[in-house]
């Protein structure tokens, strides 16, 4: 297992195909300088689930209510197997 942190800087969804997992959180996780693109990165990431015919497809799996009135979702992402 590996965990890698996104939103330190921009990074294109279609690179996210490394990845088997996102978990993203909304509110506040960090100063802006820490993690100045993760707003713009999730609302990426929002809009590329609700799209048709992408690659790789993110289909949103779970969430959860989180203490400090945020929302944590866990997104899996499927990979084309062609």
């Amino acid at each position: 297992m590996q965990i890698d942190g996104v939103g330190h800087e921009p990074e294109p969804i279609r690179a996210w195909r490394r990845y088997d997992v996102i978990i993203s959180k909304s509110g506040s996780i960090s100063p802006e300088y820490a993690a100045g693109s993760r707003p713009a990165l999730r609302d990426e990431l929002n809009a590329w689930v609700t799209m048709a015919n992408r690659d790789p497809r993110i289909v949103l799996w779970r969430t959860w209510p989180l203490p400090d009135g945020s929302q944590a979702e866990v997104y899996l992402v499927r990979h084309d197997p062609s």
